[in-house]
């Protein structure tokens, strides 16, 4: 074959006024979408991990992360705070404009093994914090799998979040589509709702954080799962 469509990046499409008016029944917009279903973002080729607050680290610091396994939901948005003014004599506006903080939640089923702080807070060295804390069910036990307890003094080391985004043909590449890191996550609330009949326990926590910055230094061989020291490269 010519042409394979597993190996031969998408054609350009669509992408001025005139090439929309001359093609618009023959091409898609942007670029060619005849792989859409290789060349689109899916949530079962993503990945959710957790790290260190701040991606840049001092010289001679090296990152580790940890993959938070069961996720089923997460949701996160940024925004600005605008403030329109204007000038007496003027029709136009004028707009001064501040950051606000990350706003966002995490969803997760109940099973056998970490729960979801337990999971988030998975390379916290919370040694000396965790000596006479009620947050595992056994007083200071960091190997504990259950953590609770949201006043605890743990729950104030912020976090950070890392999504690896990929789609089914990037991951058969092992490259990504882009990656995203939240910077200084902090818990603000845990939510837990049974209810009878339903066919699992879901928990979701909601965090707030201080940016969303790209994540271009990822690197595969930095991300591997704590729980196999031995190596676990995702």
């Amino acid at each position: 074959m010519s042409y394979n469509i597993l190996k031969n990046p998408p054609t350009s499409g669509i992408s001025t006024i005139d090439s929309w008016d001359t093609s618009l029944k023959e091409q898609h917009l942007e670029v060619s979408h005849d792989q859409s279903m290789l060349t689109l973002a899916n949530p079962d080729d993503a990945l959710i991990v957790v790290g260190p607050p701040r991606l840049k680290l001092a010289k001679g610091e090296t990152a580790e992360f940890h993959i938070v396994g069961m996720v089923q939901s997460l949701q996160y948005s940024e925004q600005s705070q605008l403030q329109p003014m204007k000038a007496i004599g003027s029709k136009r506006h004028v707009f001064s404009r501040t950051n606000g903080p990350v706003q966002g939640s995490i969803g997760r089923a109940l099973f056998l093994g970490q729960n979801l702080y337990k999971a988030l807070y998975a390379l916290t060295d919370g040694t000396d914090l965790l000596a006479d804390a009620q947050v595992s069910g056994t007083k200071g036990d960091a190997s504990s799998n259950w953590y609770a307890n949201l006043e605890e003094d743990l729950f104030r080391v912020p976090l950070g979040l890392g999504i690896i985004y990929r789609s089914a043909g990037s991951n058969a590449a092992s490259k990504n589509i882009g990656a995203d890191y939240l910077e200084v996550v902090s818990l603000q609330s845990r939510n837990v709702s049974l209810q009878s009949g339903q066919a699992m326990i879901m928990e979701q926590v909601q965090f707030m954080a201080d940016r969303i910055i790209p994540w271009t230094s990822y690197s595969p061989e930095l991300a591997r799962d704590v729980s196999n020291p031995a190596g676990g490269l995702f």
